[in-house]
């Protein structure tokens, strides 16, 4: 009788519950179609809301913070993130991540989501690719070579035009460094060496044209 009257207590509540979880979810559905309409931004204030009831759905989580990141709000879409890694490793959440953190220009952080989603994924060329896109623009020339020929020598599983697009840029990425390597140090180091042999070059063509 205890057992029969205690069901007949808690039925109501987790009906309750469930009914809210599954209208949130309605609401998120629509809203998130809404926002690849074209509505991204229109359309946080109401991920904002639905948050409270989703913040344990680790696909909403997801989904909010790839809004805010497409919307560069970036340390917002980093907060969501990590709340959403407490309860999904998952190869497509790390790249979000590693993008928030370059975007903020933390690099360090950046660099090891890059290498944590290829470690997940290692038939993956995009996270390596990235990975060296942002090392040759934050300075870091050598380490960018080094990475772009791991990525033209990889063996590709699934050829793609994407695959062929990556290491064709990462082939011209090495070709640019090894060009600007066999350039003389002396003539990059020293302008005023440059300007006085471009003078020189010109008082020669200048003497050999007729009087």
């Amino acid at each position: 009788m205890t057992a029969a009257v205690l069901i007949l207590l808690i039925a109501p509540v987790v009906c309750f519950k469930s009914y809210n979880r599954l209208s949130a979810e309605m609401k998120w559905t629509k809203i998130a179609h809404k926002s690849l309409a074209g509505q991204t931004e229109q359309m946080l204030p109401e991920y904002q809301r639905l948050y409270p009831q989703l913040r344990n759905n680790e696909l909403f989580l997801y989904n909010y913070a790839a809004e805010l990141n497409f919307s560069k709000h970036y340390e917002e879409s980093q907060t969501i993130a990590h709340d959403c890694e407490r309860l999904w490793a998952d190869y497509d959440l790390q790249m979000l991540i590693a993008d928030n953190c370059r975007q903020l220009k933390d690099y360090t952080q950046a660099e090891r989501r890059y290498r944590k989603a290829a470690a997940m994924c290692p038939a993956k060329f995009v996270p390596l690719y990235q990975l060296a896109k942002m090392l040759d623009a934050t300075g870091r020339s050598s380490d960018a070579v080094a990475l772009a020929k791991q990525i033209v020598n990889k063996q590709v599983k699934i050829p793609s035009p994407n695959i062929n697009v990556i290491q064709r840029e990462m082939r011209q990425l090495i070709e640019r460094e090894e060009k600007n390597d066999s350039i003389p140090q002396t003539i990059i180091n020293n302008p005023l060496q440059n300007q006085r042999q471009g003078n020189e070059a010109a008082e020669k063509a200048a003497s050999a044209l007729p009087p």
